[in-house]
């Protein structure tokens, strides 16, 4: 069996590597996920204030009066 020569520094550079990579690591996930559910957030009001104006623009009174196909009936 081979004896490792581990010193205190060595021990130290490689702990607070691992701290800041582990850190990098799980805030850029976490950017990344508040990034796509704020442009999720973003493309869902978008569609419901399309939807508002459609509807308002042809006098229906609430968006569940238009039909999605109007040929089935």
């Amino acid at each position: 069996m081979t004896k490792l020569n581990t010193s205190i520094r060595g021990s130290l550079i490689l702990a607070f590597t691992t701290i800041v990579l582990t850190l990098v690591l799980g805030y850029s996930v976490l950017s990344a996920r508040y990034f796509l559910d704020g442009m999720d957030t973003i493309v869902a009001d978008n569609l419901m204030r399309a939807a508002i104006t459609a509807a308002s623009t042809e006098k229906h009174n609430d968006i569940r009066d238009r039909d999605i196909n109007p040929a089935i009936k």
